[in-house]
């Protein structure tokens, strides 16, 4: 799902989005990783608009400063995938159908607290979700991703993604250059902490 184009130096996002520093960091991380591809049209001296486009956004910078350069620089842009559905989301998903926080003051005071997500705290469940991998639904979820970018033609140069299972299993199922039978060159996957969800 696009959701984000960026100029070197500037990250423009749509306004509902609400970057935190997490966010913001990954940006910048994709920003250094990308850094060394410069636009092979942009010419020296040249003056250009690093404006954004008419679409409402926003930037990491404020896109109306006058003091930002005017660059002539490629623009990228970021895709965003959720992960495919994992077993942690089919719990959630029975408990909450089952209403089982239901009777029980904790269990009702955390679902008050944490909605759906309550029933992944370490309180109720242990560990049992802490790296959930993906369930059936998920993996056709991932496919049917991966086919949909093939007939988009969407080329992916690095894919950046949290070390949880889920998240992993879905980007080498959905990506297609890191499909099995792509036999092109791989785009590297890196994984930070900084994309870890966090509920309590």
């Amino acid at each position: 799902v696009h959701v984000a184009t960026f100029r070197r130096g500037m990250v423009f996002l749509p306004r509902t989005a609400a970057p935190g520093a997490a966010v913001a960091r990954l940006l910048l991380l994709l920003l250094a990783s990308l850094r060394a591809q410069e636009d092979s049209t942009a010419t020296a001296g040249a003056e250009c608009d690093a404006s954004p486009d008419t679409r409402a956004t926003y930037s990491l910078h404020d896109a109306s400063d006058s003091s930002l350069p005017h660059l002539c620089i490629a623009t990228k842009t970021v895709h965003w995938i959720r992960h495919a559905q994992g077993t942690h989301n089919e719990a959630e998903q029975i408990m909450e159908e089952r209403r089982a926080h239901r009777g029980l003051p904790r269990h009702e005071e955390l679902h008050a607290t944490h909605g759906r997500a309550w029933v992944l705290l370490e309180e109720v469940s242990g560990k049992a979700y802490w790296d959930a991998p993906l369930t059936t639904l998920g993996r056709q979820q991932a496919e049917a991703r991966r086919l949909a970018m093939l007939r988009a033609a969407v080329t992916v140069e690095v894919v950046i993604s949290s070390p949880f299972r889920r998240t992993l299993q879905t980007a080498y199922a959905a990506v297609p250059q890191l499909a099995r039978e792509y036999d092109g060159a791989l785009p590297p996957v890196v994984t930070t902490d900084l994309l870890r969800e966090r509920i309590a």
